[in-house]
C-alpha cells in the first residue's frame, strides 16, 4: 500500500481492504491446485481470479496441448461457468532470441502467442496482453494482442490505441501512462558522426515549462519536442534541474532569473 503511496486513512486502503484478497499458494498444483481454488471462489466470491504465474499452478509440461487443455478447459472452466469469475492469468514469454530482428515481420496476431508453451494458451484466452521492454530504460509498451479492438484502450491524449506507453513510476511503485516515445524524422542529409552529447535549444525546453511538473514530465517534454532522447534528457537532467526550481511538492518549476 505504501509502495502505491495509498495511507492508511485514505478511502483506497478501506476499499482495497475490503476487496481484494492475497492468497500465497506454494504446493499444490493441477487438479489439487483447482480443488482449492474452487474452495477459495465459494467462500470470497471474487469477480476476478488472478494466477500469477500461470507456470506454478499448471503442474506438468505446458509445452504439451494435452496439459494445458485439461488444466485450462477441464479444470478451471467448469469452475468459472459455475461462479462467473474471469481468469486473469500472468505468464512468462521464453528466452529473448538473440536475433534482434526475429519479431520484425511480426502482426498483432503473431505477438498473442509470444508465452512460452502450447498454443492452446493462447487459443483458450479470451483476450491477451503482451508486456515488453524497450529500448529506454524504464520504459514498456502493453501490446493488447488479442481482442485490442473490444478492449477500447486509450493512449495517453485519449485516442483509440492497441499499444499502452507505460513506464515505472518515480517514488512509489506502480505504472504510470506515457506518450508514445518521440520519433525523430529521418533526415536525408548526411550523418552526423557520433552520438548525441548535449540538450537541444535548452533554453527553448526550460520555456515550455509552463506550470509545476514533474521530472518524467518534463523529460517527455524533452523527447516530444526533439531537445532529446529520453537517454539523454534522464543523463544530462543536472542541466535542466540548474535552470528550474522545486517547490514543496516536488514539481518544477522556472526560476523567476535564469542562471547566467
Amino acid at each position: 500500500m505504501s509502495g502505491l503511496g495509498i495511507k492508511r486513512s485514505d478511502d483506497a486502503f478501506a476499499a482495497l481492504k475490503e476487496h481484494l484478497v492475497n492468497v500465497a499458494e506454494s504446493v499444490q498444483t493441477g487438479e489439487e491446485f483447482a480443488n482449492a481454488v474452487r474452495l477459495l471462489v465459494a467462500k470470497h466470491k471474487p469477480d476476478l481470479v488472478w494466477l500469477d504465474p500461470l507456470l506454478s499452478f499448471i503442474g506438468d509440461d505446458i509445452s504439451r496441448q494435452d496439459v494445458c487443455s485439461y488444466f485450462l478447459r477441464n479444470l478451471l472452466n467448469p469452475i468459472a461457468h459455475e461462479a462467473g469469475v474471469v481468469w486473469m492469468m500472468m505468464h512468462h514469454t521464453p528466452k529473448p532470441s538473440s536475433d534482434p530482428k526475429s519479431k520484425s515481420g511480426w502482426n498483432a496476431t503473431d505477438h498473442s502467442y509470444a508465452g512460452r508453451g502450447s498454443s492452446e494458451l493462447t487459443n483458450w484466452a479470451r483476450a491477451v496482453c503482451v508486456l515488453h521492454s524497450t529500448k529506454d530504460e524504464g520504459r514498456f509498451a502493453l501490446r493488447l494482442a488479442k481482442r485490442a479492438n473490444r478492449a477500447g484502450a486509450t493512449d495517453i491524449d485519449g485516442g483509440r490505441t492497441s499499444l499502452v506507453h507505460l513506464k515505472h513510476a518515480e517514488g512509489s511503485i506502480l505504472w504510470e501512462q506515457t506518450a508514445e516515445p518521440f520519433k525523430a524524422a529521418k533526415s536525408d542529409g548526411p550523418k552526423k558522426a557520433g552520438a548525441e552529447k548535449e540538450i537541444k535549444d535548452l533554453d527553448g525546453l526550460i520555456a515550455k515549462v509552463v506550470r509545476p511538473m514533474k521530472k518524467t514530465e518534463i523529460v517527455n517534454l524533452a523527447i516530444e519536442g526533439g531537445h532529446g532522447s529520453y537517454y539523454l534528457a534522464r543523463k544530462l537532467w543536472s542541466q535542466i534541474e540548474a535552470r528550474l526550481v522545486k517547490n514543496e511538492k516536488g514539481l518544477f518549476k522556472k526560476a523567476q532569473i535564469d542562471p547566467k
